[in-house]
C-alpha cells in the first residue's frame, strides 16, 4: 500500500514477508547531475538531500571530488589520524582497567 501522504516515504508495500520502501528522490538521490553546487542546491526550493548517494566512478577519490563540487562533504582533513588517536586512547584505557582489575 502507498504512503504518498508521508512525505519520508515516497511509497512502501509488502509481499511474501519481504517490506520495501522507496525512499524519496530528492531526500536521497542517486542522480545528483541537477545540483551543480551547494549555492545553488541552498538557493533551491527543494530541501538539501539527507543522503547523497551520487553515480560517479567506484572510487573514493572519484566521490570524495564529486561530494565536496556539490558541497555535501563534511570530512575534515587529517579525520582519519583524529580516530586512530581515539581508538588508541581507548585500547590504553582498557588495558589499564584490565591490569587494575587482575591486581585487585
Amino acid at each position: 500500500a502507498a504512503q504518498l501522504g508521508n512525505p519520508e516515504m515516497a511509497s512502501q508495500g509488502a509481499l511474501h514477508g519481504l517490506r520495501v520502501a522507496l525512499l524519496p528522490h530528492h531526500k536521497f538521490p542517486r542522480r545528483c547531475d541537477h545540483l551543480s553546487d551547494e549555492t545553488e542546491a541552498a538557493s533551491s526550493d527543494q530541501p538539501r538531500p539527507v543522503v547523497m548517494h551520487c553515480y560517479t566512478q567506484k572510487t573514493g577519490e572519484a566521490k570524495e571530488e564529486l561530494l565536496k563540487q556539490l558541497g555535501a562533504w563534511s570530512l575534515q582533513e587529517g579525520w582519519e589520524e583524529s580516530i586512530l588517536k581515539g581508538l588508541k586512547a581507548g585500547a590504553l584505557a582498557t588495558e589499564r582497567l584490565r591490569g587494575a582489575g587482575a591486581g585487585a
